[in-house]
Protein backbone atom coordinates (compact mmCIF):
# COMPACT_ATOMS: atom_id res chain seq x y z
CA UNK A 1 0.00 0.00 0.00
CA UNK A 2 1.55 3.57 -0.89
CA UNK A 3 2.40 5.53 1.96
CA UNK A 4 0.27 8.97 2.52
CA UNK A 5 3.22 10.82 3.13
CA UNK A 6 4.49 9.98 -0.53
CA UNK A 7 1.42 11.25 -2.25
CA UNK A 8 1.46 14.11 -0.26
CA UNK A 9 5.15 14.99 -0.92
CA UNK A 10 4.46 14.65 -4.96
CA UNK A 11 1.08 16.51 -4.42
CA UNK A 12 2.97 19.84 -2.59
CA UNK A 13 5.91 19.06 -5.06
CA UNK A 14 3.48 19.92 -7.58
CA UNK A 15 2.13 22.68 -6.24
CA UNK A 16 5.01 24.50 -5.26
CA UNK A 17 6.80 24.00 -9.11
CA UNK A 18 3.75 25.39 -10.51
CA UNK A 19 3.83 28.34 -7.83
CA UNK A 20 7.29 29.11 -8.74
CA UNK A 21 6.14 29.14 -12.71
CA UNK A 22 3.82 31.37 -12.08
CA UNK A 23 5.39 33.46 -9.71
CA UNK A 24 8.24 33.24 -12.93
CA UNK A 25 5.17 34.45 -14.96
CA UNK A 26 4.32 37.31 -13.32
CA UNK A 27 7.79 39.24 -12.83
CA UNK A 28 8.79 38.71 -16.34
CA UNK A 29 5.65 40.19 -17.01
CA UNK A 30 6.66 43.23 -14.58
CA UNK A 31 9.96 43.27 -15.94
CA UNK A 32 8.48 43.48 -19.73
CA UNK A 33 5.80 46.18 -18.89
CA UNK A 34 3.24 43.78 -20.10
CA UNK A 35 1.11 40.88 -18.83
CA UNK A 36 1.09 37.56 -17.65
CA UNK A 37 -1.49 35.29 -20.30
CA UNK A 38 -0.52 32.03 -18.80
CA UNK A 39 -3.35 29.45 -17.84
CA UNK A 40 -2.67 25.92 -17.60
CA UNK A 41 -3.62 23.86 -20.76
CA UNK A 42 -4.35 26.84 -22.94
CA UNK A 43 -2.04 27.18 -26.15
CA UNK A 44 -0.29 30.43 -26.35
CA UNK A 45 2.68 32.97 -24.55
CA UNK A 46 2.85 33.13 -21.19
CA UNK A 47 3.71 36.53 -20.94
CA UNK A 48 3.10 39.52 -23.97
CA UNK A 49 5.50 42.23 -23.69
CA UNK A 50 4.35 46.12 -24.01
CA UNK A 51 4.92 45.95 -27.72
CA UNK A 52 2.41 43.09 -28.23
CA UNK A 53 5.65 40.32 -28.59
CA UNK A 54 4.98 37.06 -26.87
CA UNK A 55 6.95 35.24 -24.63
CA UNK A 56 7.43 31.41 -23.19
CA UNK A 57 8.72 32.05 -19.39
CA UNK A 58 10.86 28.88 -18.04
CA UNK A 59 12.25 29.49 -14.24
CA UNK A 60 14.99 26.62 -13.06
CA UNK A 61 17.12 26.34 -10.23
CA UNK A 62 20.31 26.01 -12.26
CA UNK A 63 19.75 23.93 -15.53
CA UNK A 64 20.36 26.87 -17.63
CA UNK A 65 23.90 27.52 -16.27
CA UNK A 66 25.37 26.01 -19.40
CA UNK A 67 23.55 29.06 -21.37
CA UNK A 68 24.46 31.68 -18.66
CA UNK A 69 28.32 30.44 -19.15
CA UNK A 70 27.93 30.84 -22.89
CA UNK A 71 26.96 34.51 -22.52
CA UNK A 72 29.50 35.22 -20.06
CA UNK A 73 32.66 33.73 -21.57
CA UNK A 74 32.67 36.76 -24.23
CA UNK A 75 33.84 40.19 -23.27
CA UNK A 76 31.26 42.26 -24.01
CA UNK A 77 28.60 40.57 -25.78
CA UNK A 78 25.92 40.08 -24.23
CA UNK A 79 23.94 37.92 -26.93
CA UNK A 80 24.52 34.52 -28.29
CA UNK A 81 22.70 32.81 -31.18
CA UNK A 82 22.75 28.47 -30.34
CA UNK A 83 20.93 25.31 -31.75
CA UNK A 84 21.34 21.71 -31.30
CA UNK A 85 21.45 19.98 -34.42
CA UNK A 86 18.41 19.60 -36.91
CA UNK A 87 16.98 21.97 -34.48
CA UNK A 88 15.97 26.17 -35.32
CA UNK A 89 18.70 28.72 -34.12
CA UNK A 90 17.61 30.28 -30.84
CA UNK A 91 18.81 34.13 -30.42
CA UNK A 92 19.25 34.77 -26.27
CA UNK A 93 20.23 37.56 -24.09
CA UNK A 94 20.22 39.03 -20.85
CA UNK A 95 16.58 40.57 -20.35
CA UNK A 96 18.71 43.93 -19.24
CA UNK A 97 20.16 43.95 -22.81
CA UNK A 98 16.54 43.61 -24.29
CA UNK A 99 15.29 46.16 -22.08
CA UNK A 100 18.00 48.87 -22.70
CA UNK A 101 17.98 48.41 -26.42
CA UNK A 102 13.69 48.93 -26.59
CA UNK A 103 14.80 52.22 -24.40
CA UNK A 104 13.05 51.13 -21.54
CA UNK A 105 14.03 53.01 -18.62
CA UNK A 106 11.43 51.57 -15.41
CA UNK A 107 12.65 50.84 -12.28
CA UNK A 108 13.65 46.83 -12.63
CA UNK A 109 12.96 44.23 -10.59
CA UNK A 110 15.86 42.96 -8.33
CA UNK A 111 16.42 39.46 -9.78
CA UNK A 112 16.67 36.34 -7.46
CA UNK A 113 19.93 35.08 -7.76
Amino acid sequence: MPSKNKNTRNYKKGAASRRKGRNGELEAARRLGGERTSQTGLPGPDVIDREGRGFEVKRRKDSFQQLYDFLDQTDGVDRAIIRDDRKPWIVMMYLETYEQERGWDEPRMPSDN
